[in-house]
């Protein structure tokens, strides 16, 4: 997976979403203004016409739509999630990441959110999560022998 979940792109999420759209926009036009007139190509002893299967020209149109489409879908979600973790934040620490000068311990517990916010949108779309994190448990074991660690159990 690309690194979509950079804190960059969670802050330009809103142009991210306004290109896609012009993209889909300009796809179907694209197909919709497509030739449907026949080539005519002459052999030794026959003429041939060809011409684009208009079954395969919809079904090709509505595929790119769709995948564009959602991709929308998983920004949308994004830039909704990504949105309500800012709301839980004060307004200092808010501007200081939009800023992009955030200390190391805020920029890290963006980046920490933003990968919970891929996770979240990877399973709700039925997609391969990203990949754990440097320093987080991978083995439910090792998971839960460093909270029992924490709690001081």
């Amino acid at each position: 997976m690309e690194e979509e979940y950079s804190l960059s792109k969670y802050l330009g999420a809103e142009q991210i979403i306004s290109d896609l759209k012009q993209h889909r926009a300009e796809t179907a036009n694209l197909y919709r203004n497509k030739s449907l007139c026949g080539v005519v190509a002459f052999d030794e002893d026959r003429v041939h016409m060809f011409a684009p299967r208009v079954d395969q020209l919809v079904i090709d149109m509505l595929e790119r739509c769709e995948a564009i489409d959602r991709k929308i879908a998983r920004w949308q979600m994004r830039q909704r999630l990504f949105n309500q973790y800012m709301a839980t934040l004060t307004r200092k620490e808010a501007d200081a990441l939009t800023a992009e000068t955030a200390s190391a311990e805020l920029t890290e517990r963006a980046q920490s959110e933003l990968y919970e916010i891929e996770t979240y949108v990877a399973y709700h779309f039925h997609e391969q999560p990203p990949e754990p994190r440097v320093g987080e448990a991978t083995d439910a074991r090792e998971g839960m022998a460093s909270m029992l660690a924490f709690l001081g159990v």
